[in-house]
């Protein structure tokens, strides 16, 4: 399983990596949905974004009622997966 460290964040991968550039041309990468944090400072950060969200949507009234704990743990793997991938191509 590659590791990649920059910055204090650490996120893996189980799946191989694409190049950005093919030909000299620069390509729209493929998002990673099995990237996960690693090392505390990493898993600080998704938690942050997550009670950020959270507020943004109690704030602005996005949501009517709260999210079953199925979708709530999907939620939360989704940000995480999102933001691992950018802090890995970062």
């Amino acid at each position: 399983m590659p590791l990649r460290e920059r910055g204090g964040y650490a996120v893996t991968t189980r799946m191989t990596e694409t190049e950005d550039q093919k030909d000299g041309k620069l390509e729209d990468r493929p998002f990673n949905p099995w990237r996960i944090p690693i090392t505390d400072k990493a898993k600080q950060v998704v938690e942050e974004a997550i009670k950020l969200l959270e507020s943004y949507e109690r704030y602005y009234k996005l949501r009517k009622r709260t999210r079953r704990p199925a979708d709530q743990t999907v939620f939360e793997r989704t940000v995480s997966a999102i933001l691992c991938d950018a802090i890995y191509h970062i």
